[in-house]
């Protein structure tokens, strides 16, 4: 949890850090008509692209094509999946003040998602093996205490591409 904030914050500092740098470079250009230094403009680039890799690797942009997309809504928190081709997956679960996330292995044997090993699923709530109903674009995760899946309220909601 403390790992995630202090992410965070470095990420949203990255950010105020290159804006406030992209627009000092800009003002310089427009006042006195020449290119800024060698080093603003390697220095504006590398936080840039700090930025752009942190952000692209916290939200899978380097994990391949997503093949999966589906969002659990709660009245005060909710939860997304984000299946990849790869074979890994994020589950971000968040709710009024924090957000975590969740991230492993799968495998789909015809309708069922089977989840390798993971924190996410220490709390009974979501189980390692979850069904896909294609038909109503549902994902039934939560299992009654009879084994059977909870098709009443319990779901996540597959999100079209």
């Amino acid at each position: 949890m403390d790992y995630e904030l202090i992410l965070d914050l470095l990420i949203v500092v990255s950010l105020i850090v290159t804006i406030g740098l992209f627009s000092i470079c800009i003002i310089k250009v427009i006042e006195t008509k020449k290119l800024p230094s060698f080093i603003s403009i390697i220095l504006l680039a590398s936080i840039l692209s700090t930025y752009v890799f942190t952000y692209g690797n916290r939200n899978g942009l380097f994990w391949g094509k997503q093949i999966l997309n589906a969002n659990f809504i709660d009245d005060r928190s909710g939860m997304k999946l984000e299946l990849y081709e790869n074979g890994k997956y994020f589950i971000y679960y968040n709710w009024l003040f924090a957000e975590k996330r969740f991230e492993g292995t799968y495998h789909i044997e015809r309708d069922t998602i089977n989840f390798h090993s993971n924190s996410a699923f220490n709390n009974d709530f979501i189980s390692k093996k979850i069904v896909i109903d294609h038909g109503n674009k549902r994902i039934y995760f939560k299992k009654n205490t009879d084994g059977s899946y909870d098709k009443s309220f319990y779901y996540f909601q597959i999100i079209d591409n």
